[in-house]
């Protein structure tokens, strides 16, 4: 199991260097390329989150060469392609001779077991995501192997696929694993496309995408009062209509969407021992009603019973287990 951060500024400055060093080589199978140097002050930081069935890292450190030869891949492999997102001044890559110079917001996609070196034009600022390869395969056209795509940041697709790399990188987004794995899905399937998998449905794929962008713009932002489709379009950069599309396409309006995550956190809030002293007003102001017959009229819609009702339910319930 991956570490949730490496961090060198943890570690006595004469042994951060080597340390740094070590923990590539065991945990990723990355290898600093030498320099003569065996210690010494080195200043790095990489921080994972695991989302199954994907892996994002974000990744600063100085710019020296970093290897991964098959040998190593053999010994840690990561079965997996990398979703690269350049964040810094860029990186000299050399896949088995196939070199790639990235830019500022570009996205390099690569089998993640091929050999490969890299060389920061400065220092390493990027982001990278793993994806399991049965997920990628599932969607990618004919292409030479081991896989090396490089998409420059003005490629067609690529504010949305960076949009969506986004969303599910921020901590708020509280994807279930299910979730995460249909929105990795399409995001395999966005990537196809911007390599050129044109057999694809891709207005349809595109729209589905959007669609999660907009879901998981809601799902941060649920307990805000003002939360309707102007907002979201605002802050997404898309129109009211395509807002409006959107749903409808899907079958549940904006307003019902927001509404039905609602109620369901109001009814998981109520049914917790722990907020057992919320008062059901605050329960429902607190979740983003305004109105407090409003809430007490769709929550008895929805589930057919009230407030009240499911609270002493669920406390009985505690109550039984404890005995």
């Amino acid at each position: 199991m991956r570490p949730s951060s490496l961090d060198t500024s943890d570690i006595a400055t004469a042994d951060q260097y080597g340390w740094y060093a070590t923990q590539l080589e065991t945990i990723f199978g990355l290898q600093l390329e030498p320099d003569g140097r065996a210690s010494g002050p080195y200043r790095a930081a990489i921080n994972v989150r695991s989302l199954p069935p994907l892996t994002y890292l974000r990744f600063a450190a100085e710019g020296d060469a970093l290897v991964r030869s098959a040998t190593q891949s053999r010994q840690v492999a990561w079965n997996c392609y990398c979703l690269y997102r350049e964040l810094g001044e860029g990186v000299v890559f050399d896949f088995s001779g196939r070199p790639v110079l990235t830019a500022r917001g570009d996205l390099v996609i690569y089998d993640g077991d091929a050999p490969m070196r890299a060389k920061a034009r400065s220092t390493y600022d990027h982001v990278l995501w793993m994806l399991p390869r049965k997920t990628f395969d599932a969607h990618l056209p004919p292409m030479p192997r081991p896989l090396v795509v490089h998409l420059p940041a003005d490629a067609g697709i690529m504010s949305l696929a960076t949009a969506y790399l986004d969303a599910l990188a921020d901590p708020a987004a509280n994807l279930t694993e299910q979730q995460t794995a249909m929105v990795a899905d399409n995001l395999a399937r966005l990537i196809a496309i911007a390599c050129g998998r044109s057999a694809l449905p891709s207005d349809d794929v595109a729209r589905s995408a959007r669609l999660e962008q907009v879901k998981a713009f809601v799902e941060q932002h649920l307990t805000a009062p003002g939360l309707d489709p102007k907002m979201a379009a605002a802050a997404l950069g898309v129109s009211l209509r395509q807002i409006h599309v959107l749903f409808v396409a899907a079958g549940e309006s904006f307003g019902a969407f927001v509404r039905r995550r609602r109620l369901q956190e109001c009814r998981a809030t109520l049914e917790n021992p722990l907020a057992a002293s919320r008062s059901i007003a605050d329960i429902a102001f607190g979740w983003g009603f305004a109105s407090l017959p409003t809430f007490y009229r769709a929550f008895q819609s929805a589930f057919g019973t009230t407030p009240s009702e499911v609270r002493e339910t669920a406390l009985a319930g505690m109550l039984r287990d404890l005995r």
